[in-house]
């Protein structure tokens, strides 16, 4: 493994790239976890194996910025006991992967995810192979792509298949650990209360043990856990980057960051609503869905929490609704009560929904919810007289906020206006709220 990275490093290193007319590089996602960094680096290896033109050069390409990399703490304590040298590896900041497109050069393999992000979707064309594990969302790809996508617990399960059954030979100790820590952080240690592990995942992780020696789960898993788990010495918006994915679309940008522990612990957090809004508008994000996973090494349980959070309650309570309103599977939220200004948060009791079905939700929030239409310009709360009526008629509100009032204390309305915005109280109560408001503007 060593000299292979070696020499893809050299490659963009010594600007050698261009000697090669096609360059196929295995792109992770963005968050750059464990599944994501290792998927990457073997499956390039095994590709650059079955490569013979000369023609050709295979690269693995993490997809996080190189100071990012120290915030994947379980990725680094792991490469680093496999021996991976940390300077061998490429980040995305250090290759232009638009200029090879441009060139007509790029060959791009997605591993652990199979939509870009939008600021890499001007490579979709370059897409030729995908090796996925997450619900399938980009459907246009087949007739152009080899697509290997199937709901087992980790990416590495897909990788290691394909290895064993194309080329055993090239798994040493070193490949074999890789992929079986990864499968095992990945799918809790097999832990069948966790609802994280396929038949074939189980099996794969047998292969697996025939290629190492004096190794047992629970040790490789808790190490791995505990390197996951370790956030200290970082502030809070490293603990949001830690582990960050971002769903994007129709000018929208939500970010779903995973978190070891409990909310519980945010509380310790000084200013955390204000620490929530700088990190959103930094980043341009319109809401922030933060989940949390903890795993309790004595009785082997595991319990999940999310919370929500939008300077614009419509956006807030829309994610909510689509969270809530989400079925086979359901994430089976129970409200809790955290005292935590701004931010509304749940007891997930379907442990088994992780992130990879939270995505799809929020993304089909950003593609069907009628509040992208005013909304998704910017993440400020609307404040004209059309973000009032919106609330009524998505019934995404049930009171005017307090912005509204304030920056519109003289908006005169009037029944041109109810019909201007296709308004119709649906019931008694409304209409008696309403006129209470009308009230209030005079």
């Amino acid at each position: 493994m060593e000299p292979f990275l070696r020499s893809c490093k050299s490659y963009v290193v010594l600007g050698c790239l261009n000697h090669f007319e096609e360059v196929h590089v295995v792109l992770g996602n963005e968050s750059c976890d464990l599944d994501s960094a290792v998927a990457s680096v073997v499956t390039a290896f095994l590709l650059h194996q079955k490569k013979s033109e000369l023609k050709c050069a295979v690269l693995p390409v993490l997809n996080i910025v190189r100071r990012d990399f120290r915030l994947r703490t379980e990725v680094t304590f792991f490469l680093q006991k496999t021996n991976i040298p940390f300077d061998l590896l490429i980040f995305k900041d250090e290759i232009d992967l638009e200029k090879l497109r441009k060139e007509k050069r790029l060959c791009l393999t997605l591993v652990d995810h199979n939509v870009l992000s939008a600021d890499q979707q001007c490579l979709e064309e370059a897409v030729v192979r995908v090796i996925d594990h997450h619900k399938l969302e980009c459907r246009d790809r087949r007739m152009r792509c080899d697509m290997t996508v199937e709901m087992v617990g980790s990416c590495c399960t897909l990788v290691a298949e394909k290895m064993f059954t194309t080329c055993p030979s090239v798994i040493d100790q070193q490949i074999a650990m890789l992929l079986y820590g990864t499968i095992l952080l990945d799918t809790v240690c097999l832990l069948k209360e966790a609802k994280r592990a396929t038949e074939k995942d189980i099996n794969i992780v047998i292969k697996l043990e025939t290629k190492l020696e004096k190794v047992t789960r629970i040790e490789v898993f808790e190490a791995l856990q505990k390197a996951k788990f370790d956030l200290s010495g970082l502030t809070f918006e490293e603990m949001l980057r830690k582990d960050l994915k971002v769903v994007e679309g129709n000018k929208f940008r939500i970010a779903i960051p995973s978190i070891p522990g409990f909310l519980e612990d945010l509380k310790a957090e000084p200013k955390l609503s204000i620490a929530m809004e700088e990190f959103i508008t930094q980043n341009n994000y319109h809401g922030l869905v933060i989940m949390t996973i903890h795993h309790n090494s004595e009785t082997r349980k595991v319990q999940r929490q999310i919370a929500v959070y939008s300077p614009d309650p419509v956006i807030k309570e829309q994610i909510v609704n689509t969270l809530k309103g989400a079925q086979d599977p359901g994430l089976e939220l129970e409200p809790l009560h955290l005292g935590i200004s701004d931010l509304m948060s749940f007891n997930q009791r379907n442990i088994a929904a992780s992130r990879k079905v939270v995505l799809p939700l929020v993304r089909s929030f950003i593609q069907e919810s009628p509040v992208s239409s005013h909304s998704a310009k910017g993440s400020k709360i609307p404040t004209s007289s059309s973000y009032f009526f919106h609330s009524f008629h998505t019934n995404a509100l049930t009171r005017v906020p307090t912005s509204f009032l304030k920056h519109n204390h003289k908006t005169k309305l009037s029944v041109s206006m109810f019909s201007r915005h296709k308004f119709i109280p649906k019931s008694n109560t409304t209409l008696t709220f309403l006129l209470k408001f009308l009230k209030i503007l005079k």
